[in-house]
């Protein structure tokens, strides 16, 4: 922007109440500053990337971009601060929201952890550790189990927790009920301290319903969790989750038509209903050079002799 002769100094000068947020990589200022960056290489600089893959192989980078979804959240609260000291003040400001420094701020938890503890959190996987100090240790705990047909995320824990030893307590019955988890009947869920569990116990009590669980489908977990108020939901494949009935019932999904192609194509629709507007998807995604002739002629006041011209030449 400043290179524009639209950086925030220039800005100010034409009204200092302008607010103006800036979101970049690494910021303003600073060796990295003027730096281009794709989402895998934030994750890896901003130390999110280690935290994501299993504990014997390399980091893996998360399924979908992270570092300028959170940086735009940054820039989203920033700005509306900005905004008030405005409203109170009359002044502008210019926001500097650097996506690493976002990031960062998302794995406070590791370093309070180090800087407490001393646990230096690793990948785990399908688990999830939890510091404690020497001499009990990190407690590594399952929440992700798989199943008859598929996987399923859940917690199987207790303690002052009511929630959850209802859950633990109404899974160990079912799994009971069929001949399960038999070795585990008679636990008393209340007792399952996280603080202070040993680990072969905690292993032991998920073991033993996750045991259970990979005899089960997911459509019969997801039953008897809305049955029995089970922490456990169905780990959705695109299919799943394309054909749910919730979906259909909402009209979620849309179908688009594309006569070029002779086929329709299913669209995500609008997560937000209003009562006063009604959505739809307005077009289906435009072909290649398909708006040329409304772009370069009737917004930009080319010539269809310039326009032909410009294709001849391969620039568009």
């Amino acid at each position: 922007m400043a290179s524009l002769g639209l950086g925030y100094p220039e800005l100010e000068k034409i009204n200092p109440a302008i607010i103006m947020t800036s979101i970049t990589p690494f910021g303003q200022t600073g060796p990295y500053a003027q730096y281009k960056v794709t989402d895998i290489v934030l994750m890896g600089m901003g130390g999110l990337m280690r935290h994501f893959g299993d504990p014997d192989r390399a980091p893996v980078r998360f399924s979908q971009p992270q570092t300028f979804v959170v940086g735009g959240m940054f820039a989203v609260e920033s700005s509306i601060m900005a905004h008030y000291y405005r409203q109170a003040t009359g002044q502008g400001q210019h926001v500097d929201v650097s996506c690493r420094e976002a990031i960062i701020l998302t794995n406070l938890f590791y370093s309070e952890s180090w800087e407490m503890v001393r646990y230096n959190y690793q990948r785990q996987g399908v688990y999830w550790a939890r510091a404690r100090p020497a001499p009990l240790g990190s407690l590594v705990s399952q929440h992700i189990y798989p199943c008859k047909d598929g996987f399923v995320a859940g917690y199987i824990h207790g303690g002052a927790q009511a929630g959850l030893v209802q859950s633990s307590r109404a899974l160990t019955e079912w799994a009971n009920s069929l001949g399960y988890a038999l070795e585990i009947k008679d636990y008393e869920w209340t007792r399952l301290d996280l603080g202070t569990v040993p680990q072969a116990e905690l292993s032991r009590l998920q073991g033993a319903l996750g045991a259970f669980l990979l005899t089960r489908t997911k459509a019969e977990i997801m039953e008897k969790a809305l049955e029995k108020g089970l922490f456990m939901i169905p780990v959705n494949l695109a299919k799943e989750v394309i054909e749910s009935p919730q979906f259909k019932a909402t009209e979620f999904f849309v179908q688009v038509e594309y006569p070029e192609l002779g086929q329709v194509i299913t669209y995500p629709g609008f997560s937000v209903k209003m009562s006063g507007l009604s959505y739809r998807v307005q077009r289906r995604a435009p072909l290649i050079g398909e708006h040329n002739e409304e772009v370069y002629v009737g917004e930009l006041g080319f010539s269809r002799e310039e326009l032909a011209r410009l294709k001849a030449s391969s620039i568009i």
